[in-house]
């Protein structure tokens, strides 16, 4: 399924600014770069071996971040900003 969503990246695989590649945490989510246009979300309150922790994954198409939301079945949500991404991931996970 990973796999599927990320594909051929095309233009978004051009190096994204700095700050795109930096580990970014906001509350217990941890937003940490597999590349230069995608990200693997993850839940701090859970070990990082346990697949409890995975929520989902964040991906950079042209002007837009794709968010695949995984830990509650399989969603997609579209925001301009990396930030309103992750932040959309805190605002949605449950308390443990």
């Amino acid at each position: 399924m990973v796999i599927a969503f990320f594909g051929s990246a095309g233009r978004a695989a051009t190096p994204a600014p700095s700050r795109l590649r930096k580990t970014i945490v906001l509350r217990d989510i941890e937003v940490q770069p597999m590349s230069g246009s995608q990200w693997r979300v993850c839940d701090r309150r859970w070990p990082e071996h346990d697949a409890r922790s995975l929520l989902g994954f964040i991906e950079r198409k042209h002007n837009l971040f794709e968010a695949v939301q995984i830990d509650h079945g399989l969603e997609r949500f579209s925001f301009l900003s990396l930030m309103e991404a992750t932040a959309h991931f805190s605002a949605t996970t449950q308390p443990k």
